[in-house]
């Protein structure tokens, strides 16, 4: 049988069939089967990662666009918690882009002015994947591409 958790979209499809073998209207089926899916989603805990050792590669306009080897010196955490992600000194709006992954992405936009940010973290090899795209800040217009540590905080 397929377990619904694992395809929330399946659920309304589902939902008659449920609904005929609990003897419940189809309306009344989808109904519970959405309170299952939200119950489901609703339980997913949240990831803190210590994110250190950040280095790799910048192409910025001062450097004309050349890649050059770079590093965030300091140490970061990154949460991972639906609406509620977030990157510590960060004011960007940040999303998880995969529910059985540790991924998030992070937006920032004010009129022509945007950055981009993907936290890619492998949790069992204790490894992040991290790249910017900035736009719109003259010669701070660029791409980052870094490679560090992720710990478990949680």
């Amino acid at each position: 049988m397929i377990k619904l958790a694992a395809f929330p979209l399946l659920a309304p499809l589902m939902a008659p069939l449920y609904a005929c073998r609990l003897g419940l209207s189809v309306t009344k089926g989808r109904l519970l089967m959405g309170a299952v899916v939200w119950l489901f989603a609703s339980v997913v805990q949240a990831s803190c990662y210590k994110i250190e050792g950040l280095s790799g590669y910048s192409a910025k306009g001062w450097s004309g666009y050349k890649f050059e080897s770079d590093a965030i010196s300091k140490s970061l955490y990154v949460v991972i918690d639906g609406e509620d992600s977030f990157v510590s000194d960060s004011e960007m709006v940040c999303r998880p882009f995969s529910d059985a992954a540790a991924s998030l992405v992070c937006i920032y936009m004010d009129g022509a002015k945007s950055t981009v940010e993907a936290w890619n973290i492998d949790p069992q090899e204790g490894r992040v994947l991290y790249t910017k795209n900035i736009q719109g800040y003259g010669e701070y217009d660029g791409v980052v591409a870094f490679v560090g540590s992720a710990e478990s905080c949680d």
